[in-house]
């Protein structure tokens, strides 16, 4: 370890005395470098005017140094769009033919920002002329954009889909809503746009799904059988919520296309159950339960439908599905708790712990992990902290 330092420290130091050779020279004046105009070539360094050699009438006088700064040098303020000052705006928000309810959410979310901030926000209007903030879905599922038009004084929030758009709603706030002078400005050159791409190498026609196929031993004594095709699989681990654009199982088509066309056939899901109170997924309330935020609904048979629907999609592109099967416990406030105490038994990360010696439990939780298997259609589970 210190053999490192010391090479860090040399590597350093070699560094800062490049620095110093760069900027100095040996009569101690300041280097003079070469310039850019800006589109790659080179320009002549700015002139100085200097003390004349040759003695002037009066030799008391000195001309002393100065360095001037050619006019095409400087540089103007940003001019900016004045959207709220002094409390008042004159904009208007017009949102498009559905936005208003895809992203109420975000646009709540913008607004109260807005407040916040500035004390107001722009009113919403179906209709309007002047100074606007249009909203409007179009394009491609995963793009979005902000354009702003320094002519008409129009700011323009576009996206290919509710996700989408909302995206560009959040940039807005996030990009523009940081002044703490009371005023919200958006600069004439602040337009700004999001191209969703993936890889352009496409291995999902290599992929094909087989079903669950022959299974192959995995001990010496044959006690232990693994599926034949794990043996090419190239697995992926999903936390649904946060890899998708949206976050629900709806919105993740796109998710396997991409890992199909990745050459990945084998989605291994975070934990899907519903979380509770303060719970993760891998703190959950049973499996019984899957999580609402990614399904979009509360009811539980609706939910694991879409789950099903999301397995389905996924083989039909070549993709194994793989969910996560905690055994520890749940969460402490869970139902389950309440309604089978015999169920549980002392505590694990620091909630209830199931109790595995009680053998009604241990046919629950085996007959409920079978059964989501068999409705789904998903291939298998990894499991999570052995009981």
């Amino acid at each position: 370890m210190k053999r490192y330092r010391w090479t860090l420290a040399a590597a350093l130091l070699a560094a800062l005395l490049a620095l110093g050779v760069s900027g100095c020279r040996n009569d101690g004046g300041p280097a003079t470098d070469s310039e850019t105009d800006g589109t790659g070539s080179v320009t002549e360094p700015a002139s100085t005017a200097v003390a004349s050699e040759t003695p002037t009438e009066d030799p008391t006088e000195t001309t002393e140094s100065a360095t001037t700064i050619p006019e095409e040098m400087t540089m103007a303020p940003t001019e900016t769009l004045s959207v709220i000052a002094d409390g008042k705006t004159s904009y208007t928000v017009l949102p498009g033919a559905g936005v208003t309810d895809a992203c109420r959410a975000e646009l709540d979310w913008l607004y109260a920002v807005m407040d916040e901030k500035y004390g107001t926000h722009p009113a919403e209007a179906e209709s309007g002329s002047g100074k606007v903030i249009t909203l409007t879905m179009q394009g491609n599922s995963h793009d979005w954009s902000v354009e702003v038009d320094a002519a008409t004084g129009t700011i323009a929030l576009k996206g290919g889909s509710a996700a989408a758009l909302g995206q560009a709603i959040r940039y807005v706030g996030t990009q523009f809503c940081g002044a703490a002078d009371g005023s919200l400005t958006v600069p004439v050159n602040g337009s700004h746009t999001y191209t969703y791409a993936t890889d352009k190498i496409n291995n999902s026609s290599l992929l094909s799904y087989e079903g669950r196929g022959t299974a192959t031993p995995s001990n010496e004594k044959g006690t232990l059988m693994t599926p034949a095709w794990l043996d090419t699989a190239v697995i992926v681990e999903v936390r649904l919520d946060t890899a998708s654009i949206g976050g629900k199982f709806q919105d993740s088509r796109a998710l396997i296309d991409f890992y199909a066309e990745a050459g990945v056939n084998v989605i291994w899901l975070d934990p899907i159950y519903q979380r509770g109170p303060g719970g993760n997924g891998y703190g959950n309330v049973g499996l019984h339960t899957v999580e609402p935020a990614l399904t979009g609904t509360q009811d539980m048979a609706e939910g694991w439908a879409i789950v099903r629907d999301f397995v389905e999609y996924a083989h039909s592109k070549g993709v194994y599905i793989l969910l996560d099967l905690v055994s520890w416990g749940t969460m402490k406030k869970a139902p389950l708790v309440t309604e089978h105490p015999d169920w549980f038994a002392g505590e694990a990360w620091g909630n209830a712990a199931f109790n595995w010696k009680n053998e009604e439990f241990r046919e629950w939780f085996i007959t409920q992990a079978v059964h989501n298997i068999q409705y789904t259609g998903a291939d298998g589970y990894r499991c999570d902290c052995e009981p």
